[in-house]
């Protein structure tokens, strides 16, 4: 959103500098629309945008209405639209030497009962100026708009084998994936030589073609782990990858798993380079098999669905020779260093899935470290089988220098099962929390029955909520004067984030805890209460 400066109706303002703030403000406005490429600026706020921008002044509006640079990049065909204003944003991008297009038609209840004016149209739209293209971005219920009008549906999938000499971004994304076939088409008839970025959901890759080499980022559905090591292997300037939904059973196949464990080094360290990779157990077990041969990046996302509940000892001793590689293998991280790496944990517990985090800022001659290892469980699965995953991490998180544990879900379940109790008692080094109301819950449940958590604690973050502000102070006092009993205080600093209460009120709850340095953030500074 733009935001302009709000001028006091007694402060006397310069009309020429008045004139030069217009002109910076209708400039930004045009290299915005002209040139943004943020994935969550719809074609809607481009559109808002230049609507509010034509409404300030008739000059501001004398200059937008012929400008095709403008209106190039807001060509939106959808039914929310009408169609004599689809038309008059096409007529009036027509010069530009190159266009960009968002064709929905997701809606497909609405097909039904109206016309096929606004598909056709579409189509119109695709057809005649499919080569000036440089963005493509459409979005489908493939099976139920092909079951409405077969003819509309073939058509354009025939747009999309014409060659595409402008083409950078396309993106198609296909609402009823996994209840149609995917798209096996021989796509820009092999000639994109500008394509860079590409979003395609379904899609199988079964051979190579001069596009995909030269792709940089791409966002697709696999159907197996093969389809995932094609892509990498043939496109080889791809810097960015994401996995748009999970591959379904067929990629815990144990045939999958000697194919990934028969892959060359080289595709192995791409494939951990992946975002969001989703694998299954077994398969990362294959993946992270062999220390010498296994990948070693700075930056690793890997979803792990647990399918069946992990019980096999063959099973639980590869997973734990898999997750030393695994760890061990980023930015050079050993056994022997990994606490002087000043590891920054984070733990997600929800219902159904634990995510363990492991981040480190980078010095001169290393890559920031983001680990991040997500477990996913069925709701019913073994309790057996998720202590066994979260022991596994204890070796790894006692190295860890701050820890944020928070809870989206199931904090009783986690509270009377005692399923994260290894991990945090192996965590004596950590001297920096960060707390919530859920996690400072689940501490002062937990340590009823023990003593205090982290001996070595000197810090507190505290993320204040408005609500139950009250109670959750009264939380906090309980948890610093329990360390305080053990003789262990936390004598450093306890920082409060955006406190919505006053300081006041802080200072009264908290003022009791000894040699407690209170601070809190005030308008971006950090002060004391």
């Amino acid at each position: 959103m733009l935001r302009c400066p709000v001028l006091s109706t007694a402060t006397t303002v310069n009309p020429d500098r008045m004139a030069y703030l217009n002109d910076d403000i209708f400039f930004y406005l045009f290299t915005t629309i002209a040139a943004n490429r943020d994935s969550d600026w719809h074609i809607r706020d481009r559109q808002d945008a230049i609507r509010c921008a034509s409404q300030v002044c008739q000059h501001w509006r004398d200059m937008i209405l012929p400008a095709c640079g403008i209106w190039r990049r807001l060509i939106w065909v959808n039914k929310g639209k009408g169609l004599d204003w689809m038309k008059l944003a096409l007529e009036r991008a027509k010069r530009s030497p190159v266009l960009s297009v968002t064709v929905e038609l997701q809606d497909w209840l609405s097909w039904v009962e109206t016309s096929n004016t606004i598909p056709s149209f579409a189509i119109d739209v695709l057809n005649h100026n499919w080569e000036k293209f440089e963005e493509v971005d459409i979005t489908i219920c493939a099976r139920t708009f092909a079951f409405l009008n077969t003819s509309n549906y073939n058509r354009i999938l025939d747009q999309l084998k014409r060659p595409a000499p402008n083409l950078r971004i396309f993106a198609l994304r296909d609402l009823e994936a996994w209840h149609s076939q995917p798209l096996t088409l021989d796509l820009f008839n092999n000639s994109a030589p500008l394509l860079r970025d590409l979003a395609y959901t379904p899609f199988r890759i079964h051979r190579s073609a001069s596009w995909l080499t030269q792709l940089t980022n791409l966002d697709f559905t696999p159907h197996s782990m093969r389809n995932v090591l094609n892509v990498i292997s043939w496109a080889l300037r791809l810097r960015w990858m994401g996995l748009i939904g999970c591959m379904g059973q067929q990629h815990a196949l144990l045939d999958e798993c000697a194919t990934v464990a028969s892959t060359s080094p080289t595709i192995l360290a791409r494939l951990a380079r992946i975002t969001d990779l989703s694998i299954s157990l077994d398969v990362f077990n294959a993946l992270w098999s062999s220390r010498i041969l296994s990948p070693a990046e700075a930056q690793s996302h890997i979803t792990v669905p647990v399918i069946q509940p992990v019980t096999d000892q063959n099973q639980h001793s590869q997973f734990l020779i898999s997750l030393s590689n695994f760890f061990y293998h980023h930015s050079g991280i050993t056994s022997s260093n990994i606490h002087e790496r000043n590891l920054q944990w984070s733990v997600e517990a929800a219902w159904a899935s634990i995510t363990f985090v492991a981040k480190a800022h980078s010095d001169n001659t290393l890559k920031p470290t983001d680990i991040q290892l997500r477990f996913e469980f069925d709701v019913d699965d073994s309790l057996t089988g998720r202590r066994f995953l979260v022991r596994a991490m204890t070796e790894y998180a006692r190295s860890a220098a701050s820890l944020h544990l928070f809870f989206v879900g199931g904090l009783e379940d986690y509270v009377s099962l005692e399923i994260l109790d290894s991990l945090l008692l192996s965590m004596e080094g950590v001297e920096t929390i960060t707390l919530d109301g859920t996690s400072l819950r689940y501490y002062n449940a937990v340590e009823k029955s023990r003593s205090p958590l982290f001996p070595n604690l000197k810090v507190v973050h505290y993320n204040a909520r408005s609500t139950r502000y009250k109670d959750t102070l009264c939380h906090l006092q309980n948890f610093l004067m329990r360390r305080v009993g053990a003789g262990r205080p936390v004598v450093q600093t306890i920082h409060f984030s955006n406190p919505k209460d006053d300081a006041n009120r802080i200072y009264s709850a908290l003022k009791g805890v000894p040699g407690l340095r209170i601070l809190y953030r005030k308008h971006g500074d950090v002060v004391d209460v």
